[in-house]
């Protein structure tokens, strides 16, 4: 299951997957999360992720991390399973 929650308009977005691929994270971020805010007129400026390899690698060869360049989205990201770390920007 992919799931994204913004917790400034206190909303959530999921898909069930039988992978957890960079193209499953890709997909839930484009057909379910991208246009919800585009009709509002809202901008996504940044996504905060784990470091998992479904959202995390070299933005020429990582669908995720391509779709995020090309929309221009900030990615931050915090290692799995230390909630209270401080958030980085991934490079």
């Amino acid at each position: 299951m992919q799931v994204v929650v913004d917790v400034f308009f206190s909303l959530a977005f999921a898909k069930v997957y039988n992978s957890k691929m960079p193209i499953t994270a890709v997909d839930v971020l484009y057909d379910r999360v991208l246009p919800f805010y585009e009709v509002l007129g809202v901008p996504v400026g940044a996504v905060l992720t784990d470091n998992g390899r479904e959202f995390c690698g070299r933005t020429d060869q990582h669908s995720y991390e391509l779709l995020l360049a090309l929309a221009q989205i900030e990615h931050r990201t915090r290692r799995s399973a230390r909630p209270a770390q401080t958030v980085s920007s991934s490079g």
